[in-house]
């Protein structure tokens, strides 16, 4: 009888070991990837091609391992001094420990390579160098903290431990006041709700001017404070008084949030104190945002992809079609040169808010609909609709399957896929090639500098 067992977990090094390897090549995620004496492939964080280490196995499969760096024994030469101290441990960065230019260079490496194995080797040729942040630091709008037992930090991606942080460098200084404001008050006044806040969301709007905190609570919490805002008085909520006071005048809000979902809040929303609002600028325009509304993290690299969109759309006098438009702020950009713009979007909460933007800033040319994007898509094919260009700007899950298909059907000539993804990017290019769009140019834009994670604006014509 033939042995069919796999590779033995006993083979080569085990959780706990300590082992030296050499790294090979940054992989998906910003960490390195080398292999010990034994052919163990390792995934090691905050580690460079070229060097040296010395790691723990933290987590081993049977041909794949998990490490946690102790020692840089033969450094890479672009490796830099991290400028945050919470760097080895806090997991919300990745690339700290490269130099910002070659940062640029090697996210655009592993962009290319992931694209090729889905599209071939020649879309290398077709995708042009990251455009920068113009600030590597400080540029975030919006930074979720994890609360455990009172304490506010980030969580470590390896020990899964809580990593209390007192600045965090790549979020804008602006919300710091608050985080420290909320901090004390978690440690006094609301030391009896800590365990029911799950996590603390702080927004700052254009120029730091506003800022907006929302505590994403239990059950326990949230039915006192619920309670509360259906009798109209929402402000009697004595242990939420003091925090409102400490953060004034950033506007306090309220979300209920299961302990195991992964967004930074749930869905039901209560203003506490503040502002309903808060006021974010994108390009030459304004945006008015209630906090579940979407917007970019990084304002003024947004400003440049939507700038790159709408000129390389070329939608002079064009009727067109934006897809998960969000807030708006693709849209405004996209109707300062189309004839007509029909806006789709899921969330009512966003759309909402870029209807009143829109009336603000006098824009009268955009056409909002609410809905799923497939959906009305598909409603549009099947009533004849025709548009002559259109831009798409999925979440993370990319498009659903049926999305290519009526895109194919609504005679666009010319379209560009805003990517915060390149798996599901790559994925959808090959559906939307099989529709008859041929991929012309990929610009990657440095929406996260310091992080692995790239945006891309991805051209393609359709003959």
């Amino acid at each position: 009888m033939t042995d069919v067992t796999p590779r033995r977990m006993q083979d080569g090094p085990q959780a706990g070991d300590v082992v030296e390897l050499a790294i090979d090549a940054l992989g998906f995620g910003g960490v390195g990837v080398g292999r010990d004496a034994s052919g163990l492939v390792c995934l090691v964080p905050r580690t460079l091609p070229g060097e040296r280490v010395e790691v723990e196995i933290v987590d081993r499969k049977p041909t794949l391992a998990r490490a946690r760096l102790r020692a840089v024994l033969a450094p890479s030469p672009q490796r830099v001094e991290p400028p945050c101290a919470y760097f080895p441990t806090c997991g919300g960065c990745h690339l700290q420990h490269l130099a910002y230019e070659d940062q640029l260079v090697a996210k655009r490496e592993v962009f290319v390579r992931d694209l090729a194995r889905a599209l071939g080797d020649e879309v290398a040729a077709k995708v042009a160098a990251v455009v920068p942040s113009p600030a590597p630091l400080g540029y975030r709008n919006r930074t979720s903290y994890h609360v455990r037992d009172g304490r506010l930090g980030f969580v470590d991606p390896l020990a899964g431990a809580l990593v209390e942080v007192d600045r965090c460098l790549v979020s804008d200084p602006a919300g710091q006041p608050v985080v420290v404001a909320v901090r004390a008050w978690l440690a006094e006044e609301g030391r009896a709700l800590a365990r029911s806040v799950l996590d603390v969301l702080v927004r700052t709007g254009a120029d730091g001017a506003q800022c907006l905190v929302v505590l994403a609570a239990e059950d326990v919490l949230w039915a006192e404070m619920r309670a509360l805002a259906e009798d109209g008085d929402a402000g009697r909520l004595q242990c939420l008084r003091p925090l409102a006071a400490r953060i004034a005048p950033a506007a306090l809000w309220i979300s209920r949030k299961a302990r195991a979902r992964r967004t930074p809040f749930g869905d039901e929303l209560v203003r506490v104190a503040g502002d309903a609002r808060i006021t974010e600028r994108i390009g030459p325009f304004t945006l008015r945002l209630s906090p579940g509304s979407f917007v970019q993290a990084n304002p003024a690299v947004a400003a440049l992809l939507y700038a790159h969109a709408t000129d390389r759309l070329a939608a002079d006098g064009a009727r067109a079609l934006d897809l998960f438009c969000g807030s708006g702020a693709l849209a405004f950009h996209v109707a300062q040169r189309a004839r007509e713009v029909w806006a789709v979007e899921q969330d009512r909460r966003a759309l909402a808010d870029a209807r009143a933007s829109a009336r603000r800033q006098g824009i009268r040319n955009v056409v909002w609909r609410a809905g799923r994007c497939e959906t009305v898509a598909r409603e549009f094919a099947g009533r004849g609709e025709r548009f002559d260009v259109a831009t798409v700007n999925p979440p993370r899950t990319g498009l659903h399957e049926d999305l290519p298909e009526a895109l194919g059907r609504l005679g666009i000539g010319r379209l560009v896929y805003v990517s915060c993804s390149p798996p599901t990017l790559a994925r959808d290019l090959v559906r939307l090639r099989a529709r008859g769009f041929a991929l012309q140019e990929v610009v990657p834009f440095d929406m996260f500098p310091q992080t692995h994670h790239l945006e891309t604006a991805t051209f393609l014509v359709r003959a």
